[in-house]
Parts: C-alpha cells; sequence; structure tokens
C-alpha cells in the first residue's frame, strides 16, 4: 500500500519529534557559551522587563528576538530545560513542513519528502533540541516566509506576511535584512523581464520588515544610545574576521575598547575593520574567500553546546563519536546538493540553475557571514537549503528517474499533493 503524501509527511514529523524529544530526556539543557546571555537576557526580560545583564544593564549586543522566544517559553513552563526543549519542538514542527513546501514546490512532492526527512534526520537539528539557540527560530522564520515569497502569485497577503515574519527573523538575526534583495536580483538573473515586477514589490517587503524592527531601533538609540537598529555586535564581529590577527573565526575583543560603552565599542571597532578592509582590497577578498571554505569545513557545534550534558549521560568517549557523525553527515549534505544542483543544471539549464532560489539563499547567507566572521553554526541558516537541494538527487537516484518540474509559480503553496 501506497501511503499518501500528507501521511507519509506527518509520519516524518513524528520521527523528528520524536528522536528530538528522546534527545532532550537524555541530554540536559545546560546554557554554555552565547547560550548563557540568551538565557540571562530572558530571565532579565521576565522578571524585570529588561533586556540585558540585570535589570540595571541593558543590553543590545545579541539580537534581542531568541531572548524574547525563550522569554515567554519560560513564563509558560517556567525557566529551564522544559521550556526550551518545549520550545524547539515547536520550531522543528514549523520546519519540517516548511522544508517540505519549499523542495516540493522546486523538485516535486517526493523530493519534498526527502528533504523533510533529511531535516529530520540531520543530527545537529536534534542536538539543537537541548540549546538556547538562534539558529532554529531565524531557520523556521526564514523557511515560513519563503514559503509565502515563493508562493506570491497565488496568495493575495504572501507580500506583507513575508514581510512581517522575516521582520521577526530579523530580531533574530540581523543577516536576513538583505535577503529580499537578493532574492530579487535572483528571479531578474533567472527569468529576465518576467522578474521585473517583484523588484517594487521586495521594497515594500523592506519596508515592512523595518517597520517591525523600528520600536527596537528607539529603544537602542535611547537606552543604549546606539544608532544600531539590531544589536552592538556587527563591529566587534566585523573586526574578528577583519584584523592583521584575524583566523577568521571567533577572537578576544583588544583590551583599549573593554571600558567603553556597547555603542562606543561598536562604531571602534567597525571603523578599524572598515580601515583594514580598504587598506588592501586584495588581502581582503583572499582573505573573504579562506573565510567562505572556512564555514563549511566541520560541523560539530551541536557536540560543543551540549558537551557537560553529554559528558554526564554516555561518558567522555562519546564526544568524538558525535561529532564525526555530525560532521559525516554535514559532508553527506553538501555532495548531494552539489549532485543536486548538477541535475538542476540538466532541468534548468545552467544560467538558471545558477540563479535558483535554494542557490540564492545559500550564496546570500554564506557570503554574508565569509564578509564578517565565520564559525561552523553561522553556516546553518544557508546550509539547510543544502538539505532541500541534496533531496532532489537522493530522490530521483533511488527512483532512478529524471529530476521533476518544478511547480508553476501560480500553482504552489495550494497545489493538490498526490
Amino acid at each position: 500500500m501506497t501511503l499518501s503524501t500528507k501521511t507519509s509527511l506527518l509520519l516524518i514529523l513524528a520521527l523528528a519529534l520524536a528522536l528530538r524529544l528522546i534527545w532532550g530526556l537524555l541530554v540536559a539543557v545546560d546554557p554554555v557559551s552565547d547560550q548563557g546571555a540568551y538565557d540571562t537576557f530572558a530571565r532579565t526580560l521576565l522578571t524585570a522587563g529588561v533586556h540585558g545583564w540585570s535589570a540595571s544593564e541593558p543590553s543590545a549586543y545579541w539580537a534581542a528576538g531568541t531572548a524574547f522566544l525563550y522569554a515567554g517559553a519560560y513564563w509558560i513552563f517556567g525557566a529551564g530545560g522544559t521550556a526550551v526543549l518545549a520550545t524547539n519542538l515547536v520550531l522543528t514542527a514549523i520546519i519540517i513542513p516548511a522544508g517540505f513546501r519549499l523542495a516540493a514546490n522546486w523538485f516535486g512532492a517526493r523530493a519534498g519528502l526527502t528533504a523533510a526527512l533529511l531535516l529530520a534526520l540531520w543530527p545537529t537539528l536534534i542536538f539543537f533540541t537541548t540549546t538556547i539557540n538562534s539558529e532554529l527560530p531565524f531557520i523556521a522564520l526564514c523557511f515560513a516566509g519563503l514559503c509565502l515569497w515563493d508562493g506570491q502569485a497565488r496568495h493575495r497577503m504572501a507580500w506583507p506576511l513575508t514581510g512581517l515574519i522575516w521582520g521577526a527573523a530579523l530580531m533574530v538575526r540581523p543577516v536576513i535584512l538583505l535577503l529580499p534583495i537578493g532574492l530579487a536580483f535572483a528571479r531578474v538573473m533567472r527569468q529576465g523581464l518576467r522578474g521585473w515586477p517583484g523588484v517594487p514589490q521586495t521594497l515594500v517587503l523592506m519596508f515592512l520588515m523595518l517597520a517591525v524592527t523600528e520600536p527596537w531601533a528607539n529603544r537602542n538609540e535611547v537606552v543604549m544610545g546606539s544608532d544600531a537598529r539590531i544589536s552592538t555586535n556587527f563591529g566587534p564581529n566585523l573586526w574578528m574576521g577583519n584584523n592583521p590577527d584575524s583566523t577568521g573565526g571567533y577572537m578576544e575583543l583588544p583590551a583599549d575598547v573593554h571600558d567603553m560603552t556597547e555603542a562606543e565599542r561598536d562604531r571602534t571597532l567597525k571603523d578599524r575593520a572598515y580601515a583594514y578592509m580598504r587598506s588592501d582590497p586584495l588581502v581582503t577578498a583572499k582573505r573573504t574567500a579562506a573565510k567562505f571554505l572556512q564555514l563549511h569545513e566541520r560541523e560539530t557545534i551541536g557536540i560543543a553546546w551540549n558537551e557537560n550534558s553529554i559528558r554526564s549521560t554516555f561518558g567522555a568517549a562519546a564526544i568524538t563519536p558525535l561529532k564525526l557523525l555530525a560532521t559525516g553527515y554535514w559532508f553527506l549534505l553538501m555532495g548531494g546538493a552539489l549532485a543536486g544542483f548538477v541535475m538542476l543544471c540538466f532541468r534548468d539549464g545552467p544560467w538558471r540553475a545558477l540563479w535558483h532560489p535554494s542557490l540564492a539563499c545559500w550564496g546570500y547567507f554564506s557570503l554574508l557571514h565569509a564578509v564578517v566572521v565565520v564559525e561552523d553554526r553561522y553556516h546553518l541558516p544557508g546550509g539547510v537549503f543544502f538539505a532541500l537541494l541534496a533531496a532532489c538527487f537522493f530522490e530521483a537516484l533511488f527512483r532512478r528517474a529524471p529530476l521533476t518540474r518544478a511547480i508553476p509559480e501560480d500553482r504552489r503553496n495550494g497545489a493538490d499533493m498526490p
């Protein structure tokens, strides 16, 4: 008996939630690194209504969306691991169906199910169930908005809803700010003159995104004395990736900025980074290319952020195998995505394949991080699109059939599923 697409998707979603629930029951939430800041800020929001280290120490160093999300969960479930687990399960319940819908629109329903399965089994996404992170909420919001953006020809409210959803994503990670422009450019390059009508709509979309963040921008100006719309860590991050001693990743900030305010530190390090980048554009270009490769070289953050709890539950001997599992799966997705791109070239032609939305999103997020600073978790916002591209390859490989044609734009997100 052949299962319907809807039933298959529900089974995959159930599998995804079950795997994450089992992981969450075995591995305790233990906030380390940036998680500690998210946890502290969420607790301070809940108890004092202040986004900061305490009621008297407001901050805008991290984008506030993550802290607000987990503060809401703490209000419902109480501060602790249950709230974190519940939040991340809800986010998974958004990511899996949205990933299916995007892949189904672009590559066919069977590829959509394969994409959902790849997302469900992704070790790092499972490991992140017990972390306080910005990646899962960002991916959920990015995917949800992209589903609407991709089905705009059918849904009249797609553009305004996309703007509001991506405005919320902007509060989680500012890197999404220019995505509408990137997608509009890719559409014009892919479709020629037929892509031009989306350009003015893109401006409306960006206006709505900025409107969502305007209250927070005003707060930063009044409370922090900063002109930063979302966060004050752009300058430090840009400096980490662009200074004479940079390794491309995280590094300690220079001693002479420690006593500055967040706003002063942001402006000072931003100016230093820009000056260094302008001093030798060729070196900057080479460093950016190196960081682009460095961004994709491994995937171990899900273990690093859970290491204490993993040691307590499974012992220290489990750390290396789990890191190998996570990185091996990441390499499998990259290989599958490359093969999927080759298949896309045969289906659509090399030029149109190069500007496909999945490639455009991956390239946009990856290039922006490569310009600024890289860590392995920073590849996740763009890397999730590898799962969609890899799905079209694995599905066609197992079925031994050519890649399915994309669903016409006027039927997307509303097409009947076989």
